[in-house]
Formats: structure tokens, sequence, C-alpha cells
């Protein structure tokens, strides 16, 4: 009964984006993996955002997707949607015996964990799923340490380890939950996987990178631990009050949550970008909450409506950007070639659109484009609808708008920018600029710019 109530509640909270369209990093994979046949697959589970990271489950499940689901988006959010609701189980499962609590009160909780509006980037953009299968990988590792499975949970462990790099200081936290003798074998699988990741990626870090902002490092730290009880729209006052609470009367959970934070604290949130990182330690986020509010699970369910609104209220973001994606391709799509297109958006309303993937999503999209020659100008738009243009001006084009300075180069062939000048020129006459919302041909009578 709790695995069927876990996952109708996490279908039921995210119904809403399951048709939503692919999204920014997400046509990358889809490109790469949907057509690939089985003996090649070896070869593209070290891959995972150009060879920076190594998440070969995540990749797989990837793969997995594209023989099941084909170029159907529905599919893929589903997978990561029910992973996310076979999580809230294993959260249950572990709270009920940890915190001596009734069935009743541990669905209460798990559920409450569902819905919390922190989990939509994690849970709703499908390039995001590593962090859904190594929270899933740790409520696993976590419950059948507690029922005394041992090998089981070095299993899971195993399992996030190779879903997202971000599970390599679960040995610390089983220290600080069973003690020394119980960490040991985790530390042997451990040490096992660092000469793996090296020989798969050829460095040790990868990734985003080791430069550290100490005081932003601080502060993003404490942004994420009140973001995922307290979400956005709430003073970061009373969210740090309510957190102060949190620590005082369950200060192992807060302090486990801080410690999955670690990794990412360089990082921190731009926005509502970078939620992803909250989905794992806001699993002990929760276990504080449970343990701070008591067993009766009355209170859970009150939090759950009110979260669960906030959540819904935060798919509209997802449901423009998604629209938007795929309006753009098909403006693409409906214009025979050669075609340039000048600008299109980098995220919008903290949601990605394309980011780096603008080429496979035309590619895969609209095949009759190849790859595009002139790849994408892609620009960090300013508000929700509106972005960059270019205006003609006597010897050429004058962007308004976003400045050039904003933009970044993809590809180096692009013949039509003229740094110097700040002009643009065109090889053309079909190009085209992103604006409110579409494609539309950049204007050929010279005016006056705005």
């Amino acid at each position: 009964m709790t695995l069927v109530i876990c996952l109708v509640v996490a279908v039921v909270a995210y119904a809403p984006v399951l048709p939503t369209f692919f999204l920014a990093d997400d046509f990358g994979f889809v490109d790469r993996l949907v057509d690939l046949p089985w003996r090649d697959l070896g070869a593209e589970l070290h891959r995972f955002g150009g060879a920076a990271f190594w998440r070969p489950l995540t990749i797989l499940s990837f793969y997995l997707d594209g023989r099941l689901w084909g170029l159907n988006p529905w599919g893929y959010h589903l997978t990561s949607v029910v992973g996310h609701g076979l999580a809230g189980y294993g959260l249950a499962r572990w709270l009920r015996p940890r915190l001596a609590l009734a069935p009743g009160g541990a669905i209460a909780v798990a559920s409450l964990w569902l819905v919390w509006p922190c989990h939509g980037e994690a849970v709703t953009w499908i390039a995001a799923r590593s962090d859904v299968l190594v929270t899933l990988s740790l409520v696993a590792a976590l419950f059948w340490l507690e029922t005394d499975r041992p090998r089981l949970a070095g299993l899971a462990f195993a399992l996030r380890l190779l879903a997202k790099e971000s599970a390599w200081l679960f040995p610390v936290a089983v220290v600080g939950w069973r003690g020394w003798r119980a960490s040991l074998p985790f530390w042997g699988i451990w040490a096992l996987y660092w000469p793996l990741r090296y020989l798969a990626l050829g460095q040790w870090i990868g990734g985003y990178g080791t430069g550290v902002d100490g005081p932003a490092a601080l502060a993003n730290l404490a942004i994420a631990l009140i973001r995922p009880v307290f979400p956005w729209g709430v003073p970061l006052a009373v969210g740090g009050t309510g957190l102060a609470v949190l620590a005082l009367r369950a200060p192992r959970w807060v302090a486990s949550a801080l410690l999955f934070l670690l990794p990412v604290a360089p990082l921190g949130l731009a926005g509502q970008e970078g939620e992803r990182f909250l989905h794992l330690p806001s699993v002990f986020l929760a276990g504080a909450i449970a343990q701070t509010l008591g067993p009766s699970p009355g209170r859970f369910w009150l939090l759950v409506g009110l979260y669960g609104s906030l959540l819904w209220a935060n798919h509209g973001r997802w449901l423009t950007a998604s629209a938007i994606a795929h309006q753009l391709i098909q403006d693409v799509a409906t214009l025979p070639p050669p075609l340039t297109v000048l600008t299109v958006p980098d995220t919008i309303d903290g949601v990605y659109v394309f980011r780096n993937s603008f080429r496979r999503a035309i590619a895969r999209f609209a095949p009759q484009h190849g790859r595009l020659q002139e790849q994408a100008l892609q620009t960090q738009l300013p508000d929700r609808f509106g972005g960059a243009a270019v205006w003609p001006v006597a010897d050429g084009w004058q962007w308004v708008g976003t400045t050039p300075s904003q933009a970044v180069l993809r590809a180096p062939t692009i013949p039509i920018w003229a740094v110097q000048s700040d002009r643009f020129r065109f090889a053309g006459d079909r190009t085209l600029y992103y604006h409110q919302g579409r494609l539309v041909p950049v204007p050929k009578r010279c005016c006056n710019p705005p």
C-alpha cells in the first residue's frame, strides 16, 4: 500500500509536466542515444556532459528510454517521475523504523517530500535524472543499513556512485549514523570507485572544476538548507529561523543534509536554476521535520496540500519553456535550407531552454537542416519573453538589447560577426532571431533603432 500511495502522489504531483517537450541537454542525450546500436553502448557509458562526468547508470537509463519511447518525451518524463515516487517509498520505509513512525505517519512524511516545490528541476528536467537516481539509491542504502542488510546497502551505494558522483560522501554519513565499523565496507567500495572513474574520464575531478569562493559557498549552503523547507517567497529571516529550530531539534538530520550539499556549495542556486542539487539533501531535512513535528500525520497532510499547490504553480515555468523550445524548432522546420539562426534563449524564468543543444535539437527534429552551418548565438535573455535583437543600420546590423559581451560564440566559423564594429553581416536572406517566443526574420529595411 505504501508503494502504491507514493507512486500515485508522485504521478499526480507531476501530471501537468508529463507531456512537456525536451529541453537543453535532453536534446543531446536523445540525439546520441535514441538510434545507438547495442554494440556501441559501451563507448557511450562514460560520456555525460562531454565526458566531464562519469554517470554510466544514468546514461543506461536514457538509452533504455530511447528503446522504449523513441522521440516521445512523455515516456522519459514518466521514468523520472516513477523514480521519484520510488525514492519517496524508500524514504517512508527508512523513516518508519528510524523514527518509530506509524505507517500513516511515514506515508505522510514521504508524500510531503514528494511534493516539495524545490524538486521540480530534478524531476521535470529529463537531463537531471541523475539526481533522482542517486537519491533513490541513497534511501535504499539507508533502509538496508537500518535493517542490517549491509550487502544490499553496499550494492545500492555502488549504484549511487554510478548514477552521480555526489554519492561519494556516503561513507562519512554512515560513520555518523552507524559508527566506523559499519562504514568500512563502504570505504572499500569508495576506494575502488576512484580508479575506475579515472580510467573512464582520464582525470580525477572533472565536472565543473575545483575553484571555490569561500564566502559565496557558505551563502549557497545557507540558502540550500532553507529552500527545501521554505520555498521561494518566504523571507530568508523566517526561513533561517525555521532552519535554526530544525537544527536544534534534529541536529544530526540537518548535519547530514549539509554534508551532501558540500560538493555543490561552489555552484549554488542561481534564481531557481540548480534546484536539482537539493533533491538528495532534502531527504534528511524531511527526517528533521518528522522528528521536530512528531508522529501525528495530520500536520504533514496540511503541508502536503500547501506545498503541492506551490509545486503545481511552479510547473508553469516548465510548460512555458517547453512550449517555446518546441515552437522554435517548428519555426526552423517550416523553412528550407540554407538558414542562419542568430539567437535562441538559454534560459527562461530559470528553466533551461536550449543552452548548448540547439544544434542537436535541429539535427534531430528538423533534419533537413542537418546541423545548421551557422551555429546559434546563445544568449542569457533578460526576461521571460524579451530578448536581443539585431537592427539594420547603414553598413550592417546593430545589436540591440543584450550586449555582444553577453553572447557566447559556440562555433569559430561564424562569418557574420564583426566584433570591432559591433555589426552583423549575413551570408544569406533567411536569417532569424529570437523575439517574443518565436524565431522571426531579421528586418530588412533600415530605420532608427529603439
